[in-house]
């Protein structure tokens, strides 16, 4: 067995080694990059601002990974896109004005490959229309690096070495490929787990700043924390070295409880997230690009204390979001991102046919209304109403997953 493993993982690094050089061939010419549809970006103190210096703050929606999507939805990336991006005077329109584009290296439990299989292919055939997409429907996109991971693996410097070369393959290609495009945000490592060590993240984590600066210099980078991109304290004690650089955070309701059976108070609630994202928010930009609650589904396998499937999300609108969206509009974050517009995926924000879930159990109409009425709030003109929405009606290539 460890024989077998070191043979993988030595594979793997050479196909990682070889995609380096591949990257500079696969750059697109300046013909292929579509022009932007929205200014540019850029951070001053603790704000996001356009060209004319005014404060900005981009709220949306994030869809499942790219491959996944087009795999097993109906209608593929375009349609997830645009569902999430609807605009007009209507309430029953989203409003996003960014979409978070996951991108899984690994399976990570969805029947997919993944980009490390063949970054050729998922470039080409997932990520590249994805982003072509946001930009012709006026939205920001941000290119998630979504690994859910240890960054550095205890006890594991081959795994460790494998995670880190292949990061940094990934945004040496992202960056020559659409170097400075103001349309696009680039989300450095969805969710370092281990070491919780700010330092520790630190000092891994500012080599690729420093590759996606050196092909990208203008690029609006977001860079999470460990401890699954929960707590950004660590930034006001030692701050990372660049000029566009905002933190993220990703707050779900179990996180201030011990068990999903501890009560918790508002106040504590609160304290904790000022913690977490809001003393921070103060100084540097921060962005929230993961949240969301759900109903309790079962745990099939019975493994969970709560008997949930998903501990972390379980929440109700009353107890999570209502405090949750006070909190954060009375706050100094920079925008958001909710986790997920998907009906499988949770917390889940639609039902099987596409219809919006709401009510206390789930987040869809609550965040739907939330964006609704921000919709022209610190948002750069021009904001893109009243675009038609293409039909859904691309079959899946597989047949639907959940």
């Amino acid at each position: 067995m460890q024989q077998s493993y070191r043979h993988w993982w030595k594979l793997g690094l050479l196909l990682i080694l070889l995609a380096l050089p591949l990257a500079t061939q696969a750059q697109q010419t300046a013909s292929q990059i579509p022009n932007p549809t929205l200014p540019a970006l850029h951070v001053a103190g603790n704000q996001l601002l356009d060209p004319n210096n005014q404060a900005v703050k981009l709220r949306g929606f994030a869809i499942p990974d790219l491959e996944y999507v087009a795999k097993y939805r109906d209608g593929g990336i375009p349609a997830a896109i645009n569902r999430i991006t609807t605009t007009g005077s209507s309430s029953s329109a989203f409003h996003s004005r960014v979409v978070r584009l996951p991108v899984y290296p690994e399976p990570q439990g969805l029947p997919i490959d993944g980009w490390l299989a063949n970054p050729d292919h998922y470039f080409s055939t997932y990520l590249q229309p994805a982003i072509q997409h946001c930009i012709s429907r006026k939205v920001y996109c941000i290119i998630d690096w979504h690994w859910v991971s240890d960054y550095v693996v205890a006890n594991n410097p081959n795994r460790t070495a494998y995670i880190q070369a292949a990061t940094s393959a990934f945004w040496t290609r992202i960056a020559q490929a659409y170097p400075n495009h103001p349309n696009l945000l680039f989300e450095l490592f969805n969710e370092p787990i281990e070491p919780f060590d700010w330092s520790t993240w630190r000092a891994t984590a500012q080599s690729w700043i420093k590759m996606i600066d050196q092909y990208s210099p203008e690029s609006v980078i977001l860079v999470g924390a460990p401890h699954w991109s929960r707590d950004t304290s660590g930034a006001l004690i030692d701050p990372f070295v660049g000029e566009n650089i905002v933190y993220t955070s990703h707050i779900y309701p179990q996180h201030t409880r011990l068990r999903p059976t501890t009560p918790v108070t508002s106040t504590q609630q609160q304290d904790q997230w000022q913690t977490w994202f809001g003393d921070t928010a103060e100084v540097y930009p921060v962005m929230l690009t993961e949240f969301g609650w759900d109903v309790c589904d079962a745990d099939p396998d019975g493994e969970s204390e709560s008997g949930c499937s998903n501990e972390p999300i379980v929440g109700t609108t009353p107890s999570f979001g209502t405090p949750f969206r006070a909190f954060v509009d009375q706050s100094a974050v920079v925008g958001w991102t909710a986790w997920v517009a998907d009906y499988c995926l949770g917390p889940v924000t639609f039902d099987y046919d596409w219809n919006v879930l709401g009510g206390n159990a789930h987040q869809g109409k609550f965040i739907r209304t939330w964006l609704y009425q921000k919709r022209t709030e610190f948002f750069p003109t021009p904001i893109g109403t009243g675009q038609a929405v293409p039909p859904f009606n691309v079959a899946p290539s597989l047949p639907d997953n959940c």
